[in-house]
């Protein structure tokens, strides 16, 4: 049902993808959010309410993640400037708005382990400040900040006293 709806908004798994949304289809699910959540309002609506919950339940829920695809493509948007055209403002305009979208994400009771989630609360900010920008780097530098992040937890891992931890960490 819910591929139904996404199809209506010319949303497919590509099967050269190996049958999950990519990037491509992330990216029209996001710009059209707020009318594919109506229009899945609408759809679970139309169930018998003996095989669903009950419609005001349907429509908070339904209005929760409306919310939460409207603060993230803010967020998305802002962490796209390209190197050098960050400002301070627009750091702090982007902390405000992570609080808000995570605030909203863990009102879902949806998981903190999500890639997504985790990287816009401890590191976005930062890499925007360090880079001044990050809106012009391929998707290669956050699989090469993955590897030297796994690399650094490996050679720590079994350090037990925190301080020396963190310098090597910080090395």
């Amino acid at each position: 049902m819910v591929e139904r709806v996404l199809t209506n908004h010319c949303i497919s798994k590509p099967y050269y993808h190996g049958g999950k949304y990519n990037g491509k289809a992330m990216n029209k699910f996001m710009t059209s959010s707020q009318e594919i959540m109506d229009d899945l309002s609408t759809m679970l609506q139309q169930l018998p309410p003996e095989n669903r919950c009950p419609d005001a339940e349907v429509a908070e829920v339904t209005s929760k993640f409306k919310s939460v695809f409207h603060v993230f493509g803010f967020i998305f948007s802002k962490a796209q400037k390209a190197s050098g055209l960050v400002m301070e403002n627009d750091v702090q305009e982007l902390k405000d708005y992570i609080y808000l979208g995570i605030k909203l994400w863990r009102n879902l009771d949806l998981s903190m382990e999500a890639p997504k989630p985790h990287a816009m609360e401890d590191h976005l900010c930062d890499q925007m400040l360090w880079l001044n920008g990050i809106g012009d780097l391929g998707e290669d530098f956050v699989e090469k900040a993955h590897q030297d992040g796994i690399r650094d937890e490996g050679r720590i891992r079994s350090i037990k006293v925190c301080g020396a931890a963190t310098i090597l960490h910080c090395k």
